[in-house]
Formats: structure tokens, C-alpha cells, sequence
């Protein structure tokens, strides 16, 4: 599944320039509308464990939710004059929200998860790694531009939906499995303050 959204957020950072090179560290957080849902549906077929029964038909909805994120990296760049091209890496940490629901239909003859319903969902914080570059142009002493790209990579997490109701009842301890593996690609700008009167991203020759 895929989805986009908007999020708006704060950072704040340090950089040391040495000549052209440039080295800092920033941290950031984010609010994230980021929303996604995909909807699917099977018909009818013959259970593979025993041909003579048949799995009723069934829908299977699934969506997922990023509520914030945060980010502690290091960059590294160099400077063209007021121009500072970059590459940073780092930790991401995300709150995610993730809810599946499985219904399945009837069938008159020997029917397998016969009218079965599913619902489960879970909300965890989890762990990743950002990558990604970007560009920023002092344009006043104190005063800079920031156009970046972050790629987020996280570790996943499952959850089960149990058995909320059927037509024949299933042994207690039946559950759906959701698995989700977030993988977020972020596009951004921003606008900083350096507090410092010395000009930033100067060449210096």
C-alpha cells in the first residue's frame, strides 16, 4: 500500500565550516498527516488443505497512519559560496497506527471461515534509520533556505485481529496476522536562523 500526506515540524542544529567543508548535526519533529488504506477482495476457492471444502468468499481492508516522527542525524557538505549541497544520515523514531478488518461471506456447502469476522489494530513507536541530502542557500548573514529528501527505513511490526463473530464458531484461539514494514520518502522545505553574525557558507579561498 502507498499514500501521501503533509506534515509540518520544527528543527534545530549546529554546523562548523572548515574551508569549503561543512559538518553539523541537527534533530527534528514532525506532525504527519500521512494516511493510507487499501481494500481488497477474493472470491470463493477450493481450501488447500481439503479440496472437498471451500473458502467463502471474503474482503480485506487495511489502512495505516504515521502520527509524528522525529529525526537526530549528522550531515556533511560543501560549501559554493552561499550554497551548501549535503548528504546526513541518521535515527528516525515514528508513531504509526495500523487497523485491519476480515470479513468473510457465507457458503451453503461445506464452507470454511463461514460468515467469520476479524478486527484488530495497533499503535506502537518504532525505530528506523533516515538517509537522504539536500541543498541550503544563505541568502542574509543570519537567514538560510532548505530544500531536503529523507528516505525512512523501519523495522515493521505485526499485530492480530481475533475472531469477532461467525456463522460456526472456530477455535478460540483463531487470529488474523497483519504485518507492516513502513518505508516513508519525505520531500520538504524549510527556513533557518543562524545564531551567529558570521556569514554562513562562505567560500573561502
Amino acid at each position: 500500500m502507498s499514500g501521501s500526506g503533509y506534515e509540518a515540524g520544527v528543527q534545530v542544529g549546529c554546523n562548523k565550516q572548515i574551508d569549503h567543508l561543512v559538518f553539523g548535526a541537527e534533530a527534528d519533529w514532525q506532525w504527519s498527516g500521512l494516511n493510507s488504506t487499501i481494500d481488497a477482495s477474493y472470491p470463493a476457492f477450493a481450501n488447500l488443505g481439503n479440496p472437498a471444502y471451500t473458502n467463502a468468499a471474503h474482503t480485506e481492508s487495511l489502512s495505516s497512519k504515521l502520527d509524528w516522527l522525529s529525526t537526530v542525524r549528522g550531515r556533511v557538505g560543501y560549501a559554493f559560496d552561499h550554497l551548501l549541497v549535503y548528504a546526513t544520515g541518521g535515527l528516525a523514531i515514528a508513531q504509526f497506527e495500523s487497523d485491519t478488518t476480515v470479513s468473510f461471506g457465507t457458503f451453503p456447502t461445506l464452507p470454511v471461515y463461514d460468515g467469520a469476522l476479524h478486527v484488530g489494530s495497533d499503535k506502537t513507536t518504532q525505530l528506523g534509520l533516515a538517509l537522504g541530502g539536500g541543498l541550503e542557500y544563505a541568502f542574509a548573514p543570519n537567514w538560510s533556505l532548505k530544500a531536503e529528501y529523507l528516505y525512512l527505513s523501519f523495522t515493521g511490526f505485526n499485530y492480530n485481529s481475533p475472531l469477532v463473530s461467525a456463522a460456526v464458531r472456530f477455535s478460540p484461539g483463531y487470529a488474523w496476522n497483519t504485518s507492516v514494514t513502513p518505508h516513508e520518502q519525505i520531500v520538504r522545505a524549510g527556513i533557518n536562523y543562524k545564531f551567529d553574525w558570521a556569514a554562513p557558507f562562505v567560500s573561502r579561498d
